[in-house]
Order: C-alpha cells, then structure tokens, then sequence
C-alpha cells in the first residue's frame, strides 16, 4: 500500500519522459519512494531515490531532468538524474543551510535556468536563492498570499494521452 505525498496531503504527480511520478510512501518498507507511470504502455514502475537516507524528498524538473530535493534541519540538497531510471546516476548538484525556522517550512518550487532556487515560506510567500543558497529575494506574494496559496512549476507540452475508452 502507498500514499501520495505532498505539503499539504495529495499532490499532483510530476510530468516527464513520457511518464507522471509521484512520491509516495510505501508502507511495507516504511520509506518514501517514487513511482511512475509510463503512459504510453501504462506501466507503474519505481525509481530509486537519490539516497537512502530517511529524510523526506519531493521531486522537481531542474535542466530537463528528473530531480529530488531533500531538508534535513537546516541543509537543503538538491539532487539530478543524469540518466533516467538509472540509480547510480543520481549526482547531487546543490546543497546549502538555510535558517533553521525557514526550513522546517520551506517548500522548493522550481530551479530556474539560471540556477535560482524558487521556494515557498511558512506564510504562503514565494522566497528567491541564488545557487550557493544565499537568500535574494521574495520575489512575489507580498501581501496577498497565504500558507494555502499553491505554486507550481509546468512544462507546457503537446503529448496526447491514450485513448482508453476502447479498451
């Protein structure tokens, strides 16, 4: 049995490679996981994380690849793999120590192509890292966001899903 994580309880399952992943928790093995479904053969296979460590991870697109973010009281690691569905691939490609009070808060959003780091604080606001992790900005939602407010990153992209009525 598995349950979808998210920040908030269930989230939306990241697109990429012809393929929707999520991170859930398997409870036979009492860990995190993450899983995908290929859409073209709809086949549910897992994809081994980065480590195996018990730190908590959510999943980002950073340079068109798959990749993982992880915090563990006041360090964030983000990792990329360079070859997907390949364990050994994984390469950690940024880490940094954020205030403790921020972290146990912080959501990241998305990695930029400039090597940004987008997140979201405690209190619904959008907060801006360079790619050391040196604090830059809150760059939007200074006054009318909340803890509530969601932020997503997309690709925008013209796959078509299967025709499933026929079968």
């Amino acid at each position: 049995m598995v349950t979808v994580k998210g920040e908030n309880g269930a989230r939306g399952g990241l697109f990429l490679n012809d393929s929707i992943h999520w991170v859930v928790y398997n409870v036979e093995i009492s860990k995190y996981v993450i899983v995908a479904l290929g859409l073209k053969e709809m086949k549910i296979s897992e994809i081994a994380r980065p480590d195996d460590s018990d730190i908590e991870f959510d999943l980002l697109v950073v340079g068109g690849l798959i990749s993982a973010w992880m915090k563990d009281v006041d360090t964030v690691k983000i990792w990329v793999m360079q070859k997907y569905a390949v364990q050994s691939s994984w390469t950690k490609i940024i880490e940094f120590s954020v205030d403790p009070v921020l972290n146990d808060s912080l959501f990241i959003v998305c990695v930029t192509n400039f090597g940004d780091i987008i997140g979201k604080d405690g209190e619904g606001r959008l907060v801006k890292f360079n790619d050391r992790g040196e604090f830059l900005e809150r760059p939007f939602c200074h006054d009318n966001c909340s803890e509530s407010s969601e932020f997503v990153a997309y690709t925008e992209s013209l796959f078509s899903l299967p025709d499933t009525s026929q079968v």
